[in-house]
């Protein structure tokens, strides 16, 4: 099991976000601890030991786990507040997902080449859409939720994508 920090609707790892707990330390109610995700078994053909690189809870116990690979659709859900794991299907096999976070009743994925997906019913299933690209050659890396908004941003650019629902998305003004 690993201890995860609950912070701005997602949760981090510990052992991978050092510098982050180095500078909030424990927050009260937190950490929480999930059951490792070396044991889930994935829906797809890949394999059972995956670099989990982000984790968001919803309502109701409700979790989602994405993997950063580079092949296959690397999602899990759980449902009891994360003792046991399941795979996911999603519907775009895009390699490198970035993040998950959870907000106004909607899970949003998102990968380094401006792939969405999202889920409405705590990650059961789950729809795509896409980030409007104003220019090239720079990942997206980080999305959020915050302020009754979805916001993705690139590296090494001003580009910022905003959405209230996690499905349409829209330059955000700079």
């Amino acid at each position: 099991a690993g201890t995860w920090l609950e912070l701005n609707n997602g949760i981090y790892l510990q052992s991978s976000y050092a510098d982050l707990y180095a500078q909030l330390g424990l927050i009260q109610n937190s950490p929480k601890t999930f059951n490792s995700f070396s044991a889930i078994t994935m829906a797809s053909s890949s394999p059972s030991t995956e670099a989990w690189s982000s984790i968001a809870e919803g309502e109701n116990g409700v979790a989602v786990a994405i993997s950063n690979g580079t092949t296959g659709n690397r999602f899990a859900r759980s449902t009891n507040g994360g003792q046991t794991w399941t795979g996911v299907i999603v519907p775009i096999n895009a390699g490198y997902w970035v993040k998950v976070v959870y907000g106004n009743g909607t899970f949003v994925a998102l990968n380094g080449r401006g792939t969405i997906v999202y889920s409405t019913d705590g990650g059961a299933t789950w729809g795509s859409s896409a980030l409007t690209i104003v220019d090239t050659g720079s990942a997206w890396v980080d999305i959020a939720f915050g302020g009754g908004y979805f916001i993705a941003i690139r590296s090494g650019t001003t580009t910022t994508n905003r959405s209230t629902n996690g499905i349409s998305w829209s330059v955000a003004a700079g």
